[in-house]
């Protein structure tokens, strides 16, 4: 019916400024419809986007010549939940990022961008160091939130984000730590240290400890701890040790820390000091661990610790696991 209305009055074309277009069934024709409504569309500042047709490339292109966007969001999922292909590969969606220079809001839900071996295979597929254009400064100066959960960024693609979008406020990505060095993240970590407000780090489950400056690596833990702005964290303990949890974070008002059980009873201790997270209302706790080897007589016995603690702050807290 939206693009029946605008084929039959094109004048109304220039006032469309948002599409959210959420599909069932994947058909073919419902992408190609909503790829030439966008192409008219010409002050388009918002696209949403839940599933689509395998043969959706003229919405890709479509969106690619939107120069006005302020917002994207795509996930791959349709609104009956099907799972339909991803929308493009991690180089071809970067790319296009660059040509959005209004932008201000990127949301990229699981599975929704490919790897370049999933996109190319891995007989043609770009070299990853050298297929990324190189970036104009600052191509996307209001780019502020980048919620990215594919699992496809590699070092050179964070870079990347650091050059174009120089003063990202709310940056949650999940990571792969096969892919993402502690050298990438920690860059660009200090090239956002004054503007993030907003941090969310997902990827290592069970691989090491906290990350500290050791075999020549930058020190993730100190550099989050640092942070002058950040008012919300969400991280397991891979990156945020619980000793760092006592000192900085002192404009923290939300934390979701995904922990091990013997995280559990130094986070209390911690929550215990008044002078500890003074800003700190709201606390989450996760397992960072595969729930067998959390024994729940175990768990609950020293979760009650920690029950006091955030009771005895005042905190909103979460602990439910």
């Amino acid at each position: 019916m939206f693009c029946h209305t605008l084929s039959h009055n094109p004048s109304l074309c220039s006032m469309v400024r948002s599409i959210c277009h959420g599909s069932e069934h994947l058909e073919k024709e419902e992408v190609l419809f909503f790829a030439d409504a966008i192409s008219q569309c010409s002050n388009l500042i918002r696209f949403v986007c839940r599933g689509w047709h395998y043969d959706h490339g003229p919405m890709v292109k479509a969106l690619s010549s939107s120069k006005h966007l302020r917002t994207v969001h795509l996930s791959y999922h349709g609104y009956e939940m099907q799972e339909c292909h991803f929308f493009c590969s991690i180089s071809s969606f970067f790319s296009m990022l660059q040509g959005w220079p209004a932008i201000e809001r990127v949301i990229v839900d699981y599975c929704t961008i490919s790897t370049d071996e999933e996109a190319y295979g891995w007989w043609d597929k770009p070299n990853a160091d050298t297929h990324v254009e190189e970036p104009l400064k600052a191509t996307c100066p209001s780019l502020c939130h980048f919620d990215f959960q594919s699992k496809t960024l590699l070092d050179v693609h964070l870079s990347l984000l650091s050059h174009i979008a120089p003063s990202i406020v709310h940056l949650s990505e999940s990571l792969s730590i096969i892919n993402v060095s502690d050298r990438a993240l920690g860059s660009v970590l200090e090239c956002w240290i004054h503007f993030l407000e907003s941090l969310s780090l997902s990827g290592p489950g069970d691989e090491g400890k906290a990350r500290g400056p050791q075999d020549d690596r930058p020190d993730i833990n100190g550099m989050i701890a640092s942070l002058p702005q950040l008012q919300t964290l969400d991280v397991p303990s891979a990156y945020v040790s619980t000793k760092s949890l006592a000192r900085g974070f002192r404009r923290l008002t939300t934390l979701t820390f995904m922990a091990r059980l013997a995280d559990v009873v130094p986070i209390a201790d911690i929550l215990l000091h008044s002078d500890s997270l003074p800003a700190l209302r709201k606390f989450t706790l996760g397992r960072r661990h595969r729930p067998y080897s959390w024994d729940p007589p175990c768990a609950a016995d020293l979760l009650q610790p920690l029950r006091d603690a955030c009771r005895e702050r005042g905190l909103d807290a979460d602990l439910s696991m």
